[in-house]
């Protein structure tokens, strides 16, 4: 909920409210912000007048009794961290983040995921014990803190701040968003909001607005079997995973009754030869890459019959690609 900033919080929330239950709309939980808190400003800068944090959570309790009301901002970190949320004004803290703020080449989105676990120990440090959850992410960009909208690609360029870019239809968006996942997972986040299911940043394909289309047949993305397949274990509980070399694979276990599912996402444009232990003696591979490619587009990919595999014994992960590796009942 993204209150203009023009007036009182109290009447733009009565407003919203009202507005939600003519439709019939009964929300689980409302995030709240304002307009002006969507845009970047330098420590010190004055800022244009408006609702603060405390009169936003007060008058949304009024108008959502009940109901948890999540605060925050929906633009990114930075953002957040200029503008600190005072510790238990709000039932959980929201941002989002951006891997191209900056540069856009592959190594430097890659890399930028060094950073997410600091960023995330920077905001538990901030919020307390209040519940953290991340807001919609992705390599493009719903949003620009520093200009006024996220820039059109219709070049399908490697550009910052897109609201469109072309890694995220292929095999890198889905081992970056593994990459995110499993980062928000070992920081003990309560929830993540990655990528979308439509539109630029979606997930299942709807034509892409920037040319040339790649892959003009297929039905998903990639990164569509990741977020899938997390979303399906939303109730089981991570389990630690140690990695020799976590800048250059992506790792996030989950348990299950069967035993432990492994995802795994090599995050360089070199193949690597991969060991895992601690696997179900009987498991099989799942694996998100170019040879694999034509069965990826499809949906029901997951639900297809994987490949036998030994993680003791080692197997290879190709540039980029992503697996899952699975117990077999």
């Amino acid at each position: 909920m993204i209150l203009p900033g023009r007036g009182s919080a109290t009447q733009d929330i009565a407003k919203i409210s009202l507005a939600l239950k003519r439709s019939g709309v009964a929300p689980n939980a409302i995030i709240i912000t304002q307009a002006h808190d969507m845009a970047s400003f330098q420590p010190g800068d004055p800022r244009p007048p408006g609702p603060d944090y405390s009169e936003m959570a007060v008058a949304a309790r009024a108008a959502f009794p009940g109901i948890p009301i999540g605060g925050g901002v929906v633009a990114f970190f930075t953002e957040l961290n200029r503008l600190p949320v005072p510790i238990g004004l709000f039932d959980f803290v929201v941002h989002t983040v951006c891997p191209a703020v900056h540069a856009a080449d592959d190594q430097t989105l890659m890399e930028n995921l060094e950073a997410a676990k600091w960023i995330f120990a920077s905001t538990r440090q901030m919020i307390g014990t209040t519940k953290y959850q991340l807001g919609p992410s992705w390599i493009s960009s719903r949003v620009n803190p520093y200009g006024t909208l996220a820039l059109s690609n219709p070049a399908n360029e490697r550009i910052c701040l897109v609201e469109e870019d072309p890694r995220q239809f292929g095999l890198f968006g889905a081992a970056w968003l593994l990459g995110l996942a499993a980062a928000a997972a070992q920081a003990g986040l309560s929830s993540v909001g990655l990528a979308s299911i439509s539109g630029p940043q979606g997930l299942i394909r709807r034509g892409q607005v920037a040319k040339p289309q790649r892959h003009p047949t297929a039905k998903v993305v990639p990164a569509y079997h990741v977020l899938a397949g997390l979303a399906a274990r939303r109730s089981n509980a991570c389990i630690s995973t140690t990695c020799d070399n976590p800048c250059k694979l992506a790792t996030l276990a989950i348990e299950t009754d069967a035993g432990p599912e492994l995802w795994l996402a090599n995050l360089t444009a070199e193949k690597q030869r991969i060991r895992a232990v601690g696997l179900h003696k009987k498991s099989e591979i799942h694996r998100i890459d170019s040879t694999h490619f034509s069965a990826v587009a499809q949906a029901d990919f997951l639900a297809m019959p994987g490949t036998k595999v030994d993680g003791a014994a080692g197997f290879t992960l190709a540039p980029y690609a992503t697996a899952r590796i699975s117990p077999v009942i």
